[in-house]
């Protein structure tokens, strides 16, 4: 778990390959919505939702995951109707991109390619890679110098 004072970095991870998937391609072309484009939008939107519950479509209030209703993801993804937005996971769902289980009545959604998809970087690990990369060129440049490297291991 991050301390308050790492900066936290996210972002989506958009593969060529994915792009060019089949399930996509037919949301582009073949569906009967004619709304594929937006489907799409609202998924990789819906994968920013979650980015703290690991693909599980839900919010975190002290420390209690919460499903998202439909009324508060219409509230959350504001430039599009409640009936869009049911028609992407109708969609979603019969293309294998969300899954829906029952829990006490309550529907909990799931993205379930939501660990290939998001990246998640720490500022402090930044910190490490780049204490790296200084450690690294500094030993290059010592093996450049010297022309024998046995000299190196006796440093």
């Amino acid at each position: 778990m991050p301390s308050n004072k790492d900066q936290e970095y996210h972002w989506l991870q958009l593969h060529k390959k994915k792009l060019n998937d089949d399930k996509f391609d037919y949301l582009l072309h073949d569906a009967p919505t004619n709304q594929g484009a937006a489907i799409i939008v609202i998924y990789y939107q819906l994968q920013l939702l979650c980015l703290n519950t690991d693909g599980e479509l839900a919010y975190i209030v002290q420390g209690n995951k919460i499903p998202y209703t439909e009324e508060k993801l219409k509230r959350d993804l504001k430039h599009w109707d409640l009936e869009l937005i049911k028609t992407a996971f109708m969609e979603l769902e019969f293309l294998g991109l969300i899954k829906i289980k029952k829990q006490n009545g309550i529907d909990i959604k799931y993205l379930s390619e939501h660990k290939e998809i998001i990246g998640k970087l720490y500022k402090t690990d930044e910190s490490k890679r780049e204490n790296n990369r200084n450690r690294q060129a500094k030993w290059r440049d010592k093996k450049k110098s010297t022309k024998n490297p046995s000299e190196l291991r006796k440093k």
